[in-house]
Order: C-alpha cells, then structure tokens, then sequence
C-alpha cells in the first residue's frame, strides 16, 4: 500500500515538473506576428507573406504560372518575414504554395481559403474578383433551400446521397 502511494507522488510531481518546464518554453517562445496573406490589391496584384525566421530560401509557385515559369523568390525582412508582390491576376480562383528550404509547403498558414482536389491534395487560395462578379462570387441574391435525399443502390448495396 505504501509503496504504490510512493509511486502515484512520484508520478504527479514528474507531470507537474513536465508542466512546469512546457510552460516557461512556452513563455520564451516568441509569438509570430499576426500576417496577412495573401493580400489582395485593388489592382488585382497580390502580396504573399510567410513568418519563417529560420528560413534562408523562400519561394512561391501557383497555378497562375506556365509550366516552364520558374518559382517566385521571396524577399526577407528583418523581423523574419518573408514577401513578394505577383500580378496583376485576371478575375479567377487560384491556388499557390510555397517552397521553404526546397520543401514544398502548400498551405499557407495565414491564409483563410484552402482548395480540397479530390479529397487528397490540399493547397491555399485566393480570389480576384471580377466586374461584374464572376459565377463563383458571392452575391446578394435570394437562395434556396438544399434537401438531401437516399436511395438504396442494389448495385453497390448501400444507400446514397442525393440534393435537391
């Protein structure tokens, strides 16, 4: 009895130290600065902007570019922050990634927007919208209600999705 109430304060006070130690790196850690990216100009230029302090080469590709067009460089700033300017861009959706170190990194953390391509590739996103607005863009309009229906497949033997 002794001894397993030894071995429970020993373990409480190997999780409390842990805790202790997690949270005063935590405290020493700097926070990265709060970006914006990509950031869309009205003249339909866009700034991307990467935190990535211990980088030494930063770069962006998209699918804006040709198949022979070669990576963007990033330029780096003093406070760790990687930027480039692109375009203009005509009104469309497009999806980019960034190559940090020769690793592509495809989404961009401080991006809102991220493109799903058949459930498996992931990358960020951003929309140049156009004049009128394109049929993707949001607009004012009244919308409908979306009912989801089944119906059993005997051929794959299960039942399925269908919206109305």
């Amino acid at each position: 009895m002794r001894r397993v109430r030894r071995d429970r304060v020993c373990s409480f006070s190997i999780c409390i130290g842990a805790l202790i130690l997690a949270v005063s790196i935590r405290a020493q850690t700097p926070r990265p600065p709060t970006l914006v990216s990509p950031d869309v100009a009205s003249d339909r230029t866009v700034t991307f902007r990467l935190y990535a302090p211990q980088a030494t080469e930063v770069q962006i590709s998209g699918e804006w570019m040709g198949p022979s067009d070669k990576p963007l460089p990033l330029s780096k700033r003093e406070d760790g922050v990687w930027t480039v300017s692109a375009g203009p861009f005509e009104p469309n959706v497009y999806s980019y990634g960034y190559i940090v170190n020769g690793v592509r990194v495809p989404l961009d953390p401080s991006s809102p927007t991220t493109l799903i391509s058949a459930n498996r590739y992931a990358s960020s996103s951003f929309l140049i919208p156009g004049k009128p607005p394109k049929a993707w863009e949001l607009r004012p309009v009244p919308r409908g209600t979306v009912h989801i229906h089944y119906f059993r497949s005997t051929r794959q033997d299960r039942d399925r999705p269908y919206y109305v």
